[in-house]
C-alpha cells in the first residue's frame, strides 16, 4: 500500500514506527471523541454577576449566599428589584458560545408567582422561546432539550430551528407587569420581589423532553414534573395539586377570582406546542376537574395567529373527567383570518385552555378553581 516502505524503514531503524503511528492515532481519535465542556454558570464568586444585566425598578444584581436562596454549591445570582405595573424584569446575557450544546437546564426561585418566556436568540435575531411558571418561594428546576424551544410569534428563521451555534443571547423576560392590556392577561406584582437564579448550563448532555411522543399519542404535558412549562392568563394563581392517578402531585391546580371583565373573565393556562410533530392529530384530549358545574374553551392558535377554538362543558365537579376534543370541531375565530380556512395540526404553536368564570361555581371568598392533569393530542 502507498506508504508502507515508509512505515517499514521507520520500524527498522527505531522499532517504534508503526506503534508510535498507532499511538498517535489512538490520541486523535481520543481527541475527536473527547465531549465539548458545557457552559456553566454557577455563581460562586462575587465577580460572577459581570456580564448580567437586569431591567426593573430600582433593579441590582448580587450574589447571595444565604442557604435558602442558593440551590447548589455556595451561591447564587440574586435580582432584586421594585415591581410596578408596566415595567415588567427581563435578565439577560449577550455573549454565549455555546456551539454543541444540545439542552439547557437552570434553577429558580420567585418571591411571587413569576410567569416567564425563557427567551433563546441567534445571531440572524430568530428568537426561540420556552415557557414557565415559577411557584412563590419554591425552587423551579428546569432542564430541556433545545429542541423543546419554539420559534417566538413574529420571530423568522430560514430552518425553524434552534441552532446552537448561533445562539448568542439568553434572556428571562417575566410577564407580570407588561404594559396595557398584557397586564390583565398575565397579572401584575407590587412591591419589592426577587428572582434567583442558580446553576444556568448549557450541556452536551441529552436530557429527555417532558413531551415525548408514544404510538399514536403526543403529549403536551402529564404534569408529572414539579416544573411547570405553561403560563397563566387571565389572573390564574397556579399551584399543583393531586392527579387523577392518586395523592402525588402530578396536575395543575387554577385558582382565580370572579372578575367579569375584560381577560381576568377568562382565567387558564397556555401550553406551547410548536415544538411537537402534530402532522397525524386529529383530537385533543384533556383531562379535568372543577368545583362544580363549569364551562371552558379551547382556543388552538397556528403559527401564522390564525386562531381556532372549541368549547367544553363539566356537568358535575369534584370527579376528574377525560375530554376528547376532535380538532375537525374546532372553529375559526371570527376575528382572525386563515390562508385555507381549515385548522392546520403540523402548524399549531400554543393550546389555551380557559373557564367561563360566569359560570363558574364561587366558594366563600369568590374564587373557584378547577385542575388540569393531561394534555395529550391523539391520532387516529
Amino acid at each position: 500500500m502507498p506508504g508502507e516502505g515508509f512505515l517499514r524503514r521507520q520500524d527498522r531503524r527505531t522499532g517504534k514506527g508503526p506503534v508510535m503511528l498507532l499511538l498517535l492515532g489512538c490520541l486523535l481519535v481520543a481527541s475527536r471523541a473527547q465531549p465539548a465542556a458545557p457552559t456553566v454558570f454557577s455563581f460562586e464568586d462575587d465577580a460572577a454577576t459581570t456580564g448580567w444585566t437586569a431591567s426593573a425598578p430600582a433593579a441590582a444584581l448580587s450574589i447571595t449566599r444565604e442557604p435558602q436562596l442558593v440551590r447548589h454549591g455556595k451561591g447564587a445570582l440574586l435580582c432584586s428589584y421594585a415591581a410596578a405595573p408596566g415595567a415588567p424584569l427581563s435578565l439577560a446575557r449577550t455573549d454565549l458560545d455555546v456551539a454543541e450544546a444540545v439542552s439547557l437546564s437552570l434553577s429558580l426561585k420567585a418571591s411571587s408567582q413569576f410567569p416567564l418566556v425563557l427567551r433563546l436568540a441567534e445571531k440572524d435575531g430568530s428568537v426561540y422561546q420556552l415557557f414557565v411558571t415559577c411557584l412563590p418561594s419554591v425552587w423551579c428546576d428546569v432542564a430541556v432539550p433545545l429542541t423543546d424551544a419554539q420559534l417566538e410569534d413574529g420571530s423568522a428563521d430560514e430552518n425553524r430551528r434552534l441552532d446552537a451555534d448561533q445562539l448568542t443571547g439568553l434572556t428571562l423576560q417575566s410577564l407580570a407587569n407588561m404594559p396595557g392590556e398584557m397586564a390583565d392577561l398575565f397579572g401584575t406584582q407590587t412591591g419589592s420581589q426577587t428572582l434567583v437564579l442558580d446553576d444556568l448550563a448549557f450541556s452536551t448532555e441529552a436530557v429527555p423532553s417532558h413531551s415525548q411522543a408514544e404510538a399514536g399519542k403526543v403529549p403536551v404535558d402529564g404534569f408529572d414534573e414539579a416544573t411547570l412549562y405553561l403560563l397563566p392568563v387571565g389572573g390564574a394563581e397556579l399551584s399543583r395539586v393531586p392527579g387523577h392517578t392518586g395523592a402525588a402531585p402530578s396536575a395543575v391546580g387554577i385558582r382565580f377570582a370572579f372578575i367579569p371583565a375584560g381577560a381576568r373573565a377568562w382565567p387558564g393556562i397556555v401550553a406551547p406546542v410548536g415544538h411537537l410533530n402534530l402532522a397525524d392529530a386529529k383530537s385533543l384530549r384533556l383531562r379535568v376537574r372543577s368545583l362544580g358545574p363549569l364551562r371552558f374553551h379551547v382556543l388552538v392558535e397556528e403559527q401564522d395567529g390564525s386562531r381556532y377554538e372549541t368549547r367544553a362543558e363539566l356537568p358535575t365537579g369534584g370527579e376528574w373527567l377525560a375530554k376528547d376534543l376532535r380538532l375537525s370541531d374546532f372553529r375559526l375565530d371570527p376575528t382572525r383570518q386563515d390562508e385555507n380556512g381549515v385548522l392546520d395540526a403540523d402548524q399549531l404553536r400554543v393550546v389555551v385552555i380557559v373557564a367561563d368564570c360566569f359560570n363558574a361555581l364561587l366558594d366563600d371568598t369568590a374564587h373557584s378553581q378547577f385542575a388540569v392533569d393531561d394534555i395529550l393530542f391523539l391520532g387516529e
